[in-house]
């Protein structure tokens, strides 16, 4: 474990805080069904606006991964998931509460792909499936808690505040992404 690299683990530790504002589909059907009335009929426009903009970007962000910063992009994932908050958050009708899921689906197919790029980037060739593993396990713990939690402020309070206390979330980690950019930025450069 130590192998892996202080970089890898502080990635994690921003994996970590990510995934608690991820609040998982199935509060986008419930946002949609009981705060706009969209009937179960057209539940699975949900699921293809978020699933359908999640592979659209995808690829040509892991292009331009290639030619820029991925930090910098993995910074432009969480500022679009607190975009889709704020769109979510905010919806005074289905139309807004539907470019709010297609933000959501962009910022997965952004932070995700940035997220393998990093590891693969960060630890050493011969660990890439434990540093991958890794990153899976951390992803499932915090993706139930961050559930469980949205789930419980959603019935307490409704679903817009779930969507709310996600954004807050995402803004704390893209406050300690960006203190891991400076980070890596000082020890690549310890001139500066």
């Amino acid at each position: 474990l130590p192998r892996l690299g202080k970089n890898y683990w502080l990635l994690m530790l921003v994996v970590s805080i990510f995934m608690l504002s991820r609040v998982g589909e199935a509060m986008l059907i419930l946002h949609a069904h009981q705060n706009f009335g969209m009937s179960e009929t057209y539940v699975p426009l949900i699921l293809i606006l978020y699933n359908g903009s999640n592979s659209i970007v995808s690829y040509p962000i892991g292009r331009l991964s290639d030619q820029m910063s991925r930090h910098t992009l993995l910074s432009i994932g969480f500022g679009v998931l607190i975009l889709a908050d704020i769109l979510l958050a905010s919806a005074s009708n289905l139309t807004i509460m539907l470019l709010g899921v297609t933000a959501w689906g962009v910022q997965i197919g952004i932070t995700q792909s940035m997220f393998m790029a990093l590891i693969a980037d960060f630890v050493p060739d011969d660990l890439r499936g434990t540093g991958f593993g890794i990153f899976y396990l951390i992803s499932a713990l915090c993706l139930v808690v961050a559930g469980t939690m949205g789930g419980t402020i959603a019935q307490l309070y409704g679903e817009a505040v779930t969507f709310a206390a996600s954004g807050v979330v995402g803004a704390i980690s893209l406050i300690v992404l960006l203190i891991l950019m400076l980070f890596i930025k000082k020890q690549a450069s310890p001139n500066l």
